[in-house]
């Protein structure tokens, strides 16, 4: 052994002992210390327990926790030991496992490395599981027909989870980002540890009754993802049943997508995962405003037709020469309108004086057929006594002495009366 003294260094090979409490020691040298405390009395175990949180990596090693009633043990299979297991390891299972405890320096954790393991029987977990599964199943609490189908439209969300988690973070953010209008309500649980599952059924019963005055349409029980141990109060009977009994369909997300629990079983929707259970609400929505959705492109099409057609008319319209030099054409539309009034006006005085003279001419023709000069033309005389200036039909309206005149065809003779002969 060696002391551990100011300005001494400690190689690989230094154990344990006597520490001076005069200097700190770096995290190196305490890893080592416990290292050297550690792997040398812990060579060779045999220990039993239940398996929980598998996690079988690619490479091909196994790590799991292996636990009983009061503690739970990190403990590693690796690849060549896991591939030589005789039968499949499954969480739940109770185990006798042979191997030896390691301290890990790089990362200052302790685990259980099994070389052996073998099968004892079921786990005191996994049998509790199987007896509430098979209580809830003879009641008849995961049958399909009892699970009522989402709301038409969800607008409101009531949330049961842990306020310092991320579960809530990531369904918000996934709500958000897929569609607009939800509101969440939340309501403020612990998801993890002794208790958690009557908080959880407090939470979802507080939900309901506050359903009417919050206007919920749906309630989501989220969680992230953790061991069997973590999640084991969304197996509980009280967790179960208040689910069982909501009034309002309920929607899980909780774990990853490997984990289900009872409460999974019992609800109305099961989500692999708090953003699945988010997206499964905005799916719902988008469901429903799909027609919505296709009548508004329609319209917006039309319109949009529309307005292109109409668009085309005012470039067209507005590219004639009336909005282009309005002044001129007005003056041109005038000018053409004078000239068809002077052109309907001569016209109506050419047609006038034709149609004036037509009559004119024809009251003239009439008048000379009437006239006495055309019977003087055929040989008749107008013979007028100047005395009296009035025209003779009888001899005897003028006596001898008397002047008369006598009208021709062609000129005018006066005569002196020398004798009036009466018939």
């Amino acid at each position: 052994m060696r002391n551990v003294n100011s300005g001494a260094s400690m190689d690989d090979d230094f154990l344990f002992g006597d520490v001076d409490e005069s200097r700190p020691l770096t995290i190196d040298e305490v890893t080592k210390l416990i290292k050297g405390a550690v792997d040398p009395n812990f060579r060779s175990l045999t220990v039993v327990g239940e398996v929980s949180g598998m996690n079988e990596k690619t490479v091909g090693h196994c790590y799991l926790t292996l636990k009983d009633e009061r503690a739970q043990l990190s403990a590693v299979i690796w690849s060549s030991d896991f591939r030589r297991l005789p039968f499949k390891l499954k969480n739940g299972m109770k185990v006798c496992c042979r191997g030896r405890v390691e301290f890990y320096r790089p990362y200052g954790k302790c685990q259980f490395v099994a070389t052996q393991v073998e099968p004892v029987g079921v786990g005191s977990w996994e049998l509790r599981l199987r007896e509430l599964e098979a209580k809830f199943e003879k009641e008849g609490l995961f049958a399909k027909s009892r699970k009522r189908p989402l709301p038409f439209f969800i607008k409101r969300v009531g949330v049961a989870t842990s306020l310092s988690g991320a579960a809530l973070r990531d369904f918000v953010n996934t709500l958000a980002g897929r569609t607009k209008g939800v509101e969440i309500i939340v309501a403020p649980t612990k998801v993890q540890g002794v208790g958690a599952s009557f908080e959880i059924a407090a939470a979802i019963r507080a939900l309901n009754a506050g359903a009417a005055e919050l206007g919920l349409d749906v309630i989501a029980l989220i969680r992230g993802g953790g061991s069997v141990e973590d999640l084991w109060e969304f197996n509980e009977e009280a967790t179960v049943r208040a689910i069982a009994n909501s009034r309002i369909p309920v929607i899980t997300g909780v774990g990853h997508e490997r984990d289900v629990s009872l409460c999974d079983r019992v609800a109305d929707v099961h989500a692999e995962t708090p953003t699945a259970a988010a997206n499964c609400v905005a799916t719902r929505n988008e469901e429903r405003l799909l027609p919505l959705n296709e009548w508004e492109s329609r319209m917006r099409k039309l319109v949009e037709t529309r307005l292109k057609y109409a668009r085309e008319r005012l470039q067209t319209t507005s590219s004639r020469r009336v909005f282009l030099e309005p002044a001129k054409v007005i003056w041109e539309r005038k000018t053409e309108l004078l000239d068809e009034a002077s052109h309907r006006l001569a016209t109506a005085i050419d047609t006038a004086y034709k149609s004036y003279d037509a009559r004119l001419r024809e009251s003239v023709a009439r008048l000379e057929a009437m006239s006495p000069l055309a019977v003087l033309n055929r040989g008749y005389s107008i013979t007028t006594d100047l005395s009296s200036n009035t025209i003779l039909r009888k001899a005897t309206e003028t006596k001898s002495g008397s002047i008369v005149e006598t009208r021709l065809s062609e000129g005018v003779v006066r005569s002196l009366v020398l004798e009036v002969v009466a018939d």
